[in-house]
């Protein structure tokens, strides 16, 4: 999840608050959910949680990065492919409708132009995320 938002980030010049966020978001927080669905007494309950947060978190880094076309279909598309293979299609629905809300919520919010065109840059490290992680994981 780094890379296609980190490829964004870089070609907007945001300050290093976004860039930790990023950080937190993509290196922190897999691993304090992990934590709380292993603590948790219901740990399937806690991981769905958790899967719905990550929908969330991925609408608004969405529509933080301007709905760029490539970085957001890598993102929607790891997003989509955990929700399915954790919970079925009712996770995935639920999941989406999450995502949805958060990235409109966001852009209405923060007011930022959406901007869809994918930089050289961006696709270049937007591809190997859409590439690898179906194969890892799937």
């Amino acid at each position: 999840m780094f890379l296609p938002v980190a490829a964004v980030l870089v070609s907007q010049h945001v300050s290093g608050g976004w860039w930790l966020l990023l950080v937190g978001w993509s290196f922190v927080w897999p691993h304090l959910a992990w934590q709380w669905a292993m603590k948790a007494p219901d740990p399937l309950q806690q991981e769905i949680y958790n899967l719905k947060a990550d929908a969330i978190l991925t609408g608004m880094w969405i529509a933080l990065i301007g709905v760029n076309m490539l970085p957001a279909a890598a993102l929607f598309r790891m997003m989509s492919m955990n929700l399915i293979g954790a919970g079925g299609l009712r996770l995935f629905f639920a999941g989406r409708g999450l995502f949805l809300a958060s990235c409109l919520a966001t852009l209405q919010l923060t007011g930022l132009p959406i901007a869809m065109r994918s930089s050289s840059l961006e696709v270049t490290l937007s591809l190997p995320v859409i590439v690898l992680y179906p194969l890892l994981f799937a």
